[in-house]
């Protein structure tokens, strides 16, 4: 009779192990590495460091003349950008000159052959981005500091996923594997696609691991939530598929900043307060649902007010940014999925308590609702009107 109780102790332990979940999380450092590598090539074979100085037109042609026939440096550069990191980042890279615009691959290594004479006009400035890190001597700490995450990788990834836990829904059903891979970019910050988390490590000039763990759960759980929402929510139509893009934007970005919003700088903190430029956020919210839910073509429409929303970030950072912009600011521009989504969330937790905050989280189609509901004079969000309520909570309807 003992053994069959301890049977049947033993078989409840293990259906209560199967039944949660494991995350599984890999980290994938070769990205950054070669990264280095190529810039340490680089400095090394012009015999001059990365560095503000402006050169002549002259010294910028001659060397890129020079770099353009150096098989090894070729070589490095097209072996870099042949990981798998390099697709993705390319979808959303652009080069510049007076008379060119070069995209994607073409775009970094147009930008690589340039150095170190110049920092090539990039989207978001990350050649310029890549020469200050340099300048600064970031790059020799951040051997170590990848060094460090790797050392410590096993407490990294706990700490990521219980922080991120805390924003799930109650059921997460499937496991999942998830590829952590370390890049060096300076356009869009740390991000995720699908079931890899692109972490990049010129957003960190402080190497705290703690600030690196928060935005490893943000990134984490964008991963967790949004393969749990896909399956949850199945769009067919083309305006279904447009606004349920908008809505997972709002609900993601709204609810990860919920874990490391504390270690955002006080620049940023103070333009998530400023009433006027949440008003403004607020209305190109509301603006971008209206105009795709009236829109012939709802998918480009949410494109293009995708684009628009970005190319007024930088202007709407210029207007409302007390003093110097700092370059930690400039990733966390103003954007409506990430003020306003914040903000929404927010309040919900300090005006009804984490058990309303767990209620939107499991049942997001109430999210504006529950806001309207708790919302007090205190917050600078105003109520939603009534057919933008509708509007949200009607595309949850399978």
């Amino acid at each position: 009779m003992k053994h069959l109780s301890l049977l049947i102790l033993i078989s409840i332990i293990f259906i209560g192990c199967e039944k949660e979940p494991k995350i599984l999380l890999n980290f994938n450092t070769e990205p950054a590495i070669k990264f280095i590598q190529l810039i340490d090539f680089i400095e090394k074979e012009s015999k001059i460091e990365l560095d503000t100085i402006e050169y002549s037109k002259n010294q910028i042609i001659s060397n890129y003349n020079r770099n353009k026939i150096n098989k090894v440096l070729n070589k490095k550069i097209d072996n870099l950008l042949k990981l798998p990191v390099y697709k993705k980042l390319s979808d959303i890279t652009s080069a510049f000159t007076d008379s060119t615009k070069f995209k994607g691959k073409e775009a970094f290594k147009f930008a690589f052959l340039n150095l170190p004479y110049k920092g090539t006009a990039m989207s978001g400035g990350i050649a310029n981005s890549w020469v200050e890190y340099w300048k600064n001597d970031y790059n020799i700490k951040a051997i170590d500091f990848i060094n460090e995450l790797e050392n410590n990788s096993e407490r990294i990834k706990y700490e990521s996923i219980s922080l991120s836990k805390k924003y799930f829904p109650n059921i997460i059903e499937e496991n999942q594997n998830v590829e952590i891979a370390f890049c060096f970019d300076g356009n869009r910050g740390s991000f995720r696609n699908e079931n890899i988390i692109y972490m990049d490590i010129l957003g960190f000039t402080d190497f705290n691991i703690n600030t690196f763990t928060k935005v490893l759960s943000h990134e984490l759980h964008h991963v967790i939530y949004s393969n749990w929402l896909n399956s949850r929510i199945k769009k067919k139509s083309d305006k279904e598929k447009a606004i349920f893009k908008l809505q997972s934007r709002i609900i993601l970005e709204g609810l990860a900043q919920q874990i490391n919003f504390i270690d955002y700088s006080s620049q940023v903190k103070e333009l998530y307060i400023n009433k006027e430029l949440i008003k403004k956020l607020y209305e190109n919210f509301v603006e971008a649902l209206i105009e795709i839910e009236n829109s012939d073509t709802p998918l480009s429409t949410f494109s293009e007010f995708n684009t628009k929303m970005w190319d007024d970030s930088s202007f709407l950072l210029e207007k409302y940014c007390n003093g110097e912009i700092e370059d930690k600011t400039i990733p966390r521009r103003p954007t409506y999925d990430y003020y306003i989504s914040y903000k929404i969330y927010e309040s919900i937790e300090k005006n009804g308590g984490f058990e309303k905050l767990q209620f939107v989280i499991e049942y997001p189609e109430n999210l504006l609702s529950e806001f309207n509901r708790l919302r007090n004079d205190k917050d600078l969000i105003p109520k939603f009107p009534l057919e933008i309520i509708d509007l949200w909570k009607n595309n949850f309807k399978s």
